[in-house]
């Protein structure tokens, strides 16, 4: 094995699964991780009978996760 992949989608978690993969890494004489950072389209952050989410919301949110992926990126470099 080369790699492995961690596929990341909330925040909140980042640093408990960045640290498992790097114990399991260690374990398995990996060298390399991979981290994707996996941003959810703004709908699917809702409930569809919450709210309707309007295009500037939708830009707030695709906003927000980007700053989270660019921030995620800087940190893992």
């Amino acid at each position: 094995m080369t790699g492995l992949l961690i596929l990341l989608n909330r925040p909140d978690q980042v640093a408990a699964l960045l640290d498992a993969a790097r114990d399991v890494a260690g374990r398995l004489a990996v060298r390399r991780l991979d981290v994707a950072a996996a941003r959810e389209p703004p709908d699917d952050t809702i409930l569809p009978t919450e709210e309707i989410l309007t295009e500037a919301d939708r830009a707030r949110i695709r906003a927000a996760q980007r700053a989270w992926a660019e921030a995620l990126h800087r940190q893992v470099v």
